[in-house]
């Protein structure tokens, strides 16, 4: 029973996040979605930027007049879920 309120009051603090990312380049469409715990006051922005130095973009598009990747091109969609108890 320690344990669980242990857990519960930890919950209390964290938050599940969802980051949705789509591919905006031409017509690709690609989606991908991460989850991950992060303090209920961070702002989101400073979530994703972390997020995007640990986790590397899925794909890149080749820029056509170099032969080299450009940068992702995508829309990006975040939701927060609370633990309420």
């Amino acid at each position: 029973m320690e344990e669980a309120e242990k857990l519960a009051q930890y919950l209390r603090l964290e938050s599940l996040w969802r980051f949705e990312f789509e591919c905006v380049h031409e017509s690709c469409g690609q989606r991908h979605t991460i989850y991950t715990i992060g303090k209920r006051d961070i702002d989101a922005l400073d979530l994703l930027n972390a997020i995007l130095h640990i986790v590397p973009p899925p794909h890149w598009h080749v820029d056509k007049g170099f032969g080299m990747p450009s940068f992702p091109s995508q829309k990006i969609q975040e939701q927060r879920f609370d633990y309420d108890f």
